[in-house]
């Protein structure tokens, strides 16, 4: 046993004295009232003779089976002397069950008979027959859909109400980022490119400035084909290249040798040199000394060049104000060059994205608009035949998805990525047909076709605001001018051309009061339109409840309420209700869950905050994409070092030596969820984010469809995301919350909010929490599907115990199994089916964990699979159903065969292996004898 005084800094981080020091308070407590108290030293006592009991993810199954596994231990009067449990996913289910029907039966107080014996009894199935909590939970195996197609009915209707609610939310703000681009367009650019005209002097100058006018306001007829229509933003790329991503990329390599003798005066002459020749150059342009067509590559340049002096000066500064001394300053600032280049680069990857969309949009809208209904019909049909072909197929990837145990393979990622890239560009492109329509005011950009008087057609369609306009043959000196202006009451102008020649129209800029083809009226409806989104979004954004009501989680959360919990509630158990009905009593605010008060055992509920973007906290490994966070009655750990202990319902967190800390010193007030909702969040295994199994592609299309059962946490830290999605944040949280998940852009503990979902997508055994306590004895229910018998969440289990405790996990060898001479256990490579008769040679095997500062845990694992002497139901439910017990984790409606086939199965192992233990040797010198 280690002393306190020999713990080590590295100790005090995993498990700080405080929160030990609290958990040893309970646990005597609980052991007092259990009636199993026995001396314990003050440090480390769950390394004397703790007993935990590890419930994996798994779903329904892992929740039937512990279930079994639960009674099979109470039957054997073993219960009392369970310290601890950890729960993953389905494992919570069983976990909370048992921990609220501990505590309902204390606070009735009917019976002096301590509640935790009580609790055995309703558990241990007697000649009176199942109790009511038993009868209960087999009664409602579908607790997803009790009532069967009435169920499943309300499922269909929550679930098509919640998606039209969040991408009416969605829609109207993209509608609203959408109307801010076009309403820039109508008022910034021709005040900006306007402005460049008027101050040409030179008419040839003047005359390219209105050829790129043309090209930045293209007027609304296709300018290549019958139906393209490019976008003005197709032209923001370029300074965007020239500013942003060239700059930063040629700096890199004329960088200075960090051997030079004058590296600083070198640096110094290349931020005072570049920007210089930049000025040189504008000013060059500004007296027009080159020729016309070398005017914007003259430009261009200098912009370049004075972009250059501002990135040379300021990763020269901020190199020297991270690395002082001349070694390192020139890889500094590389390192700074290669990070705006990155930056650059999404800022590109942005603008060309916005370009090429609004091209798409109002190239559609003229198509439409020129089909009239017919081509309306055609967009319509083409939505809908997308959503009939890719629906199937996304419930297909949806049902592929990883169950926290393996990676997800490439044929289902590229559907996935298929799936949601049209779905998003099909939502995407409606949204901007809707704001192009918005924005000329439902009406034709161009009229029907005119095949004799082609100046007609573009003359009309133009309807500028007293525009002086002229027109000219292309290729011919002479000019030949309008002989009158044209205004938005003109109704036709004829201009006979021979058919081989081509019209060329001038527009005067300083005349033009809108974009061509908007008049007056359409741009006061943009303006008001753009106005109303804006507000409706405003408000929309800042009801953050909106985020988690509009989920499938609360629904979620409350099926498995009133099915786990409302087994425990005193109020049902007069038999005249129903799963369907909400009963006071079926839960419980976290902090007032308390069954070690009762002489239950403490219970730990493990989940995982999502962390895929780079932000201060950092406290796990990149690739993880999310930190376990382990929520007790004492407090909570987040990670390996960040603790905070509960002041109910204040949090304070203990602090660590140095570097970042998730949790302040001085006290906060979380969001107090309760113990359903720890239970719901521990259990969100299909989700937009999935710790390491995030990807894009998942998020997008778990997004898109409203396929979300995780919950955004309000942590009670003030502290701002960082970045655009920070910025957007501030003022549309709902919205920038919702982009988070679209994007699988998570910003873990360096937020406010934290997005918290399935236990198991970071460790799904549960022994992670009891290592960290070093518990001394560990009863593993693997309960996860692992039909290939390859234990794949303990190998998980042992990279993260060697990573984050330096700890080892090991399979005890088949010399040693064979000394312990159990007839249920045998060692962990024969514990799989034998391929001809379908059964194994045993129901478990052992392990331990080795811990650095010497010690160790054993652990018995309990694998589900039949041997052969279970009862006949089981061996026949086998025969219909071969990969029974490891069905997909996706079904989550059992019937009653399938129910208790995997609660007995369950019973039956328990029975096994702790019925026929010699209680005098290890690893079961923790039962009484």
């Amino acid at each position: 046993m280690t002393k306190s005084a020999d713990r080590g800094d590295r100790r005090d981080l995993e498990y700080p004295p405080q929160l030990a020091e609290a958990e040893l308070a309970a646990l005597c407590e609980r052991r007092k009232l259990a009636g199993t108290g026995s001396s314990m030293e003050k440090d480390e006592p769950w390394a004397q003779d703790g007993v935990g009991l590890a419930l994996s993810g798994g779903g329904i199954r892992s929740a039937t089976i512990g279930l079994g596994l639960v009674q099979g231990v109470a039957r054997l009067g073993l219960l009392p002397r369970i310290d601890l449990i950890s729960t993953v996913s389905g494992g919570g289910y069983l976990g909370s069950f048992l921990g609220r029907l501990i505590q309902s039966k204390g606070e009735v107080m009917t019976d002096p008979t301590p509640p935790v014996h009580q609790a055995a009894k309703d558990l241990a199935t007697g000649e009176d027959g199942p109790s009511f909590p038993l009868r209960w939970l087999r009664e409602n195996g579908f607790y997803l859909a009790p009532n069967g197609s009435g169920d499943e009915g309300v499922m269909a209707a929550i679930t098509l109400r919640n998606w039209a609610a969040i991408w009416s939310v969605m829609s109207l703000f993209l509608l609203t980022l959408m109307l801010l681009l076009n309403g820039l367009r109508l008022v910034v650019v021709p005040m900006v490119f306007g402005g460049i005209a008027s101050l040409m002097s030179s008419p040839e100058l003047a005359n390219d400035t209105c050829s790129m006018l043309r090209m930045l306001l293209p007027p609304p007829w296709p300018l290549l084909g019958d139906h393209f229509w490019w976008s003005p933003w197709c032209v923001i790329p370029i300074p965007v290249l020239l500013l942003g991503v060239l700059p930063p990329g040629i700096l890199y390599w004329i960088q200075p040798s960090s051997h030079d003798v004058r590296l600083r005066l070198k640096l110094l002459s290349l931020a005072l040199i570049m920007p210089v020749t930049g000025l040189l150059l504008l000013f060059l342009a500004s007296c027009q000394l080159l020729n016309n067509w070398l005017y914007w590559v003259e430009i261009s340049a200098g912009a370049s060049f004075v972009a250059m002096g501002l990135y040379q000066s300021r990763a020269r500064y901020e190199a020297r104000r991270i690395t002082p001394e001349s070694d390192g300053l020139v890889s500094q600032i590389r390192w700074q060059f290669s990070h705006q280049l990155h930056n650059g680069l999404r800022l590109l990857a942005l603008a060309v994205a916005v370009a090429l969309g609004d091209t798409a949009s109002q190239t559609i809208y003229a198509v439409v608009m020129e089909g009239g209904l017919n081509a309306l019909e055609i967009w319509a049909g083409g939505i809908a035949t997308a959503l009939v072909v890719l629906v199937p197929l996304s419930r297909k990837a949806l049902n592929l998805l990883p169950s926290g145990k393996e990676k997800v393979k490439l044929p289902v990622t590229l559907i996935t990525w298929v799936a949601a890239i049209l779905l998003a560009l099909t939502v995407l492109l409606t949204l901007g047909t809707a704001t192009q329509a918005i924005t000329w005011g439902f009406k034709r950009p161009q009229e029907p076709g005119q095949t004799q008087t082609a100046g007609s057609l573009l003359l009309r369609s133009a309807s500028l605001k007293n525009a002086n306009i002229s027109v000219r043959l292309k290729d011919v000196p002479t000019r030949a001018t309008l002989d009158k202006t044209v205004t938005r009451d003109t109704t036709e102008v004829m201009v006979s051309l021979p058919a081989e020649q081509n019209l060329l129209l001038e527009v005067n800029p300083a005349a033009a009061g809108n974009d061509a083809g908007v008049s007056s009226s359409s741009s006061t409806s943009l303006f008001i339109s753009l106005a109303l989104a804006a507000f409706l979004s405003l408000i929309c954004g800042r009801h953050l409840s909106f985020l988690n009501r509009s989920s499938l989680a609360t629904f979620y959360q409350n099926r498995l309420a009133r099915t786990f919990l409302g087994a425990s509630n005193p109020l049902r158990q007069n038999g005249n209700t129903s799963v369907r009905e909400v009963m006071p009593g079926d839960d419980i605010l976290w902090t007032d869950y308390k069954p070690h008060a009762f002489g239950g055992p403490l219970h730990i509920v493990n989940v995982t905050i999502n962390e895929t973007v780079d932000g201060k906290s950092q406290v796990q490994q990149r690739d993880r994409k999310g930190l376990g966070m382990a929520v007790g009655p004492c407090g909570i750990s987040v990670g390996v070092r960040h603790h905070a202990y509960w002041g109910s319902p204040v949090l304070s967190g203990l602090p660590i030596q140095q570097g970042y800390a998730v949790f302040p010193a001085k006290g906060f007030k979380p969001e107090n969820l309760t113990l359903s909702q720890w239970m719901g969040i521990s259990g969100a295994a299909v989700n937009t984010a999935m710790g390491s199994y995030t990807s894009l592609g998942l998020s997008l299309l778990c997004g898109l469809f409203n396929v979300r059962l995780g919950y955004w946490w309000d942590s009670g830290r003030r502290r701002r995301e960082k970045g655009w999605l920070g910025w957007l944040s501030l003022g549309f949280p709902v919205q920038g919350r919702m982009v988070n998940e679209l994007l699988a852009m998570f910003p873990g503990t360096a937020a406010r909010l934290w997005f918290l979902s399935d236990g198991g997508h970071f460790e799904n055994s549960g022994i992670y929490e009891m290592a960290r306590r070093r518990v001394r004895y560990i009863i593993y229910s693997d309960a996860g599907a692992d039909a290939d018998y390859t234990f794949a969440d303990l190998a998980n289990l042992t990279l993260k115990l060697r990573a984050d405790f330096g700890a080892e996990l090991e399979f005890f060898t088949p010399e040693e199994m064979e000394k312990i001479n159990h007839p249920a256990l045998v060692s962990w490579d024969r514990l799989k089916p034998d391929p001809q008769t379908g059964t194994m040679p045993g129901h478990g095997t052992l392990a331990r964990v080795r811990y650095p500062e010497g010690g160790e845990s054993l652990v018995i694992v309990l694998k589900p699979g039949l041997t052969g002497d279970e009862p006949l139901d089981l061996r026949y439910y086998k025969t219909g159903h071969p990969d029974f017990p490891h069905q997909s984790t996706m079904d989550q409606f059992f019937d009653e065969p399938q129910w208790e086939s995997y609660r007995k199965l369950g019973e039956h192992m328990a029975l096994e292996i702790f019925g026929k233990a010699d209680r005098a040797q290890q690893p079961f010198g923790w039962m009484p004898e």
